[in-house]
């Protein structure tokens, strides 16, 4: 039986990443990650800028082209499933309809639990 092994410091950051500590952001280098609700490990093939946000298309490592592509944001979530167009027009139009994309970029980033309430102490202190 073969055992992977990590570092204790790889261990540790997505430790972080599972309770929500920290967020993932995605980048044209992404390579073998792990998707929530997505089966094995997941690359960046392709990228688009709309509206000045940023849109990853990723492939299943596994599977490759016998499996349909997904589409994330740069901070890892999941815009699109069971996509085999790309970033056809087709594709950029449900991206805009799915994350309500006009003339702005999408809305800022996510703020773990954690983060909230360092602030909100940091606000009482000053109070």
């Amino acid at each position: 039986m073969a055992v992977n092994r990590i570092s204790k410091k790889r261990f540790e950051s997505e430790y972080k990443l599972m309770r929500g500590d920290i967020y993932m952001k995605i980048d044209k280098q992404t390579k073998s990650i792990h998707i929530d609700g997505q089966g094995g490990t997941w690359s960046v093939t392709d990228s688009v800028v709309i509206e000045g946000a940023p849109f990853f298309l990723l492939q299943n490592d596994k599977h490759g082209n016998r499996m349909e592509n997904i589409v994330l944001d740069e901070e890892a979530r999941l815009i699109l499933d069971k996509n085999d167009d790309g970033f056809s027009p087709y594709v950029i139009q449900l991206i805009r309809q799915k994350t309500d994309l006009k003339s702005t970029a999408i809305p800022e980033k996510r703020i773990s639990v954690r983060d909230k309430l360092m602030r909100l102490h940091e606000e009482k202190r000053l109070e």
